[in-house]
């Protein structure tokens, strides 16, 4: 089962709030492969909007839910991205467990660029005096538009079930 415009398949299972250091496995609606990312904060900001979670998503990915053991930044699938909770109330992520990250599986700055203005903030909404990469977009990301980053990055069709 779909929701509008969604791409992700829906989890069986708990629908908990999302804590820092939790990994966690979504999976396209067209691919067996579980997809798996991280929470980094759950206080990031954009704009207005307050205590939003700053996602790492991670490549390659796996045919079960056991999470890969080596998840440093140089495996990134996507720059880091801003989201809502939604995922999880949803029940389109669901946390298999939750991680301590070492040093080198955090990036030292978050970069997004805020395309209204061209600048660049991190993920409480400061300006940075230039780009660093990976960088990211200044918005607010729900799981549909997650799931849209993936399958174009993986060169998937972004097909939606329409209910």
């Amino acid at each position: 089962m779909t929701t509008q415009g969604s791409l992700l398949k829906l989890h069986d299972g708990t629908r908990k709030k999302p804590r820092p250091g939790d990994i966690f496995a979504q999976r396209l609606k067209h691919n067996r492969q579980y997809i798996w990312g991280r929470v980094v904060h759950a206080d990031a900001t954009c704009g207005p909007a307050t205590g939003l979670l700053l996602l790492y998503i991670y490549h390659p990915s796996t045919d079960n839910l056991t999470p890969p053991v080596d998840l440093n930044t140089t495996r990134l699938l996507l720059p880091p991205i801003i989201a809502n909770r939604q995922g999880w109330l949803r029940g389109y992520y669901k946390t298999i467990e939750n991680r301590v990250p070492r040093k080198e599986e955090i990036l030292q700055q978050h970069c997004f660029e805020y395309l209204l203005d061209g600048e660049f903030r991190d993920e409480y909404g400061a300006k940075l005096p230039r780009r660093t990469e990976p960088c990211g977009i200044y918005g607010v990301a729900s799981y549909i538009g997650v799931g849209e980053l993936i399958a174009h990055t993986l060169g998937l069709p972004i097909e939606r079930d329409i209910d």
